[in-house]
């Protein structure tokens, strides 16, 4: 039967399964990798810009933190026309890596809302309002004092002594931070000194104050690299505006003014320290008549990746300080500028 072996024939090739070439196979796998290494690309991208985001939020939250707080102090600061010193700038010495005119300590009076309003029993009420507070940068462990090189960290402290610690307390035979001032002192002095002081759970002790300052319970912002200020007065005798900035900053201040077309100010220029009275204004110990107007504040922050960098290099150094000139690339790479400028009303 000639013609059913044909069709059975016929039938077996068209029911047969067609086998992938080595061309088509190869064509296929790299056809496949190339769709992997974009998806892993894409992936990898991805992170890396998440990562830059949640780097940059952070940065900038530190940021707004510090300048909050400022702000916040400084437009209600204490000036009384008493001729007593009620604010007080001390660049009194470098911090590791940042050099004193970035590093500053802040001391004023002012309403504090973050102060306690209550002690340890939460009955009785502490009376008062005003505090006497101070801004120092630090670079320690936030866990140890001062700690392994790898756990030191650049951090901004901001210290309150609550309002009856700073008014004073009934029977003591020590001066208090505002009893201090108003007897001629100088904040400085007042901070090299002790005081009443509550701890983080409300109980009231005697501290020395150059240690507490950088008590953990005063932490308030990590990262910060530089704290920057311009101070801008008016000249009591020719009622001009005028600047005041630390010897480092004075050139660039001068010619960001001049580019700026900003009309004539001139700029002068402090090496140590700046007390502020109501009306007066004593530069490295020379009073002029001046009155403070307001005050422009530059905080650089160090983002995660640049504090994991330094971090690493003083690890490797087995130092606290690292080569200054890599930590000004660091810096570069790795720090984020904020500003803000605050007006000042005195009273």
């Amino acid at each position: 039967m000639p013609y059913r072996r044909l069709r059975i024939h016929a039938l077996s090739r068209k029911h047969e399964k067609k086998a992938f070439t080595l061309i088509e196979v190869m064509t296929a796998t790299v056809i496949m990798i190339i769709i992997i290494t974009f998806s892993l690309k894409i992936a990898v991208d991805t992170a890396a810009i998440y990562d830059a985001g949640m780097s940059s939020l952070k940065t900038a939250s530190e940021a707004r933190v510090v300048l909050n707080a400022l702000t916040q102090d400084f437009e209600s600061a204490v000036v009384k026309n008493d001729g007593n010193i009620w604010i007080e700038i001390n660049h009194a010495e470098a911090v590791a890596n940042i050099p004193a005119s970035a590093a500053p300590e802040i001391m004023l009076f002012a309403p504090d809302p973050e102060r306690r309003k209550r002690l340890a029993n939460d009955i009785e009420r502490i009376p008062g309002t005003i505090c006497a507070i101070k801004y120092k940068i630090a670079h320690r462990s936030p866990f140890d004092n001062p700690g392994d090189y790898i756990q030191q960290i650049y951090v901004l402290y901001r210290a309150g002594i609550d309002s009856q610690g700073t008014y004073g307390m009934p029977n003591s035979a020590a001066n208090s931070p505002l009893q201090n001032v108003l007897a001629g002192k100088t904040p400085e002095e007042t901070w090299r000194g002790s005081a009443e002081v509550l701890d983080a759970a409300g109980v009231r002790s005697r501290k020395a104050l150059p240690t507490w300052v950088t008590d953990i319970q005063n932490y308030k912002a990590t990262g910060i690299a530089s704290l920057s200020l311009v101070f801008y007065f008016q000249n009591n005798v020719t009622q001009k505006l005028e600047a005041l900035a630390h010897d480092d900053i004075g050139p660039s201040l001068n010619d960001s003014l001049r580019n700026a077309q900003v009309p004539e100010v001139t700029v002068n220029t402090y090496k140590s320290n700046v007390q502020f009275k109501a009306g007066k204004i004593i530069v490295d110990g020379t009073e002029i008549s001046g009155t403070l107007r307001s005050i422009e504040f530059a905080v650089t922050v160090l983002s995660p990746d640049g504090d994991r960098a330094v971090r690493a290099l003083q690890k490797q150094g087995n130092s606290p300080k690292i080569n200054q000139e890599r930590f000004n690339v660091i810096l570069r790479k790795y720090g984020y500028t904020f500003n803000t400028t605050v007006p000042i009303s005195q009273q």
